[in-house]
């Protein structure tokens, strides 16, 4: 069994695409479930409008920054409620900047392939943070039955909120080994990461559109915790931020996968 690591910078220097892949060189032989392999397209949209954030100063839209997707085995490897986030989950969680997750992930050996995203697909490619009736899409290839997709992207308007899927994963195939097909976003939670005193969402200073520089944010040393848990699959209940809402995970982001013709 090999491993290879691929980075490509893409845009700007505003993201980092990284893919790490275990290949399996073994002769051909009859299929079998396990030896299934499918490729999937994954569509991440912002799906909110210029009444979906209240703030003090009025109601805005949601912005979403580029993230990371992990093709893995096991629980979700990005993040783990009630842990510290790591140094790669802090600066997507502050700055949306996804490039440190693939440092923190290659080593781990439930990880088959990560990647990162930053070009929006609508209405034309563009790199840089969505916002509505914009969206990411992604390309998660040769994946088995028993392979979980995982990933994080910031809640822009946020010191250190970040949007990812459920603690188990995102199983890819069914119980038969069907490629699976549909919308996931009631898996899909809001969570704070931890590292960053929270502001007004949509107004504070240190937050991403408004910050002079990347980490100019009181610094916080707490846990990972769920502002709203995902709907499905949820290990824990949403806790809320202390003292600021957030709007309903649906109203801001919209997450689909769809089985690729091989």
């Amino acid at each position: 069994m090999q491993k290879y690591s691929l980075a490509i910078f893409a845009g700007a220097g505003l993201a980092v695409a990284s893919v790490s892949i275990i290949l399996n060189m073994r002769p051909a032989v009859a299929q079998t479930k396990t030896d299934r392999v499918a490729d999937f397209t994954v569509r991440i949209e912002d799906v909110s409008n210029g009444h979906t954030l209240h703030t003090s100063r009025g109601d805005k839209v949601v912005g979403l920054s580029p993230g990371f997707w992990v093709l893995h085995t096991g629980n979700n490897p990005i993040y783990s409620v009630g842990a510290r986030a790591s140094t790669g989950l802090q600066r997507l969680a502050e700055d949306g900047n996804p490039e440190g997750l693939y440092s923190d992930l290659q080593e781990n050996p439930a990880v088959k392939a990560t990647g990162a995203y930053n070009v929006s697909m609508t209405p034309y490619p563009v790199a840089g943070f969505i916002g509505p009736k914009q969206a990411y899409e992604f390309i998660v290839s040769d994946a088995s039955p028993g392979d979980r997709l995982s990933f994080a992207t910031m809640f822009i308007d946020s010191n250190d909120w970040f949007y990812s899927n459920n603690g188990t994963g995102i199983d890819l195939f069914s119980a038969d080994g069907t490629p699976f097909s549909g919308d996931v976003t009631a898996r899909v939670g809001l969570f704070d990461g931890g590292t960053e005193a929270n502001e007004e969402p949509g107004v504070g200073p240190n937050q991403a559109p408004r910050q002079p520089r990347p980490r100019t944010g009181q610094a916080t040393d707490e846990a990972v915790y769920a502002i709203v848990a995902p709907a499905v699959g949820a290990s824990v209940k949403g806790n809320g931020d202390h003292t600021w809402g957030a709007p309903p995970v649906a109203d801001v982001i919209k997450v689909t996968i769809t089985p690729r013709a091989r």
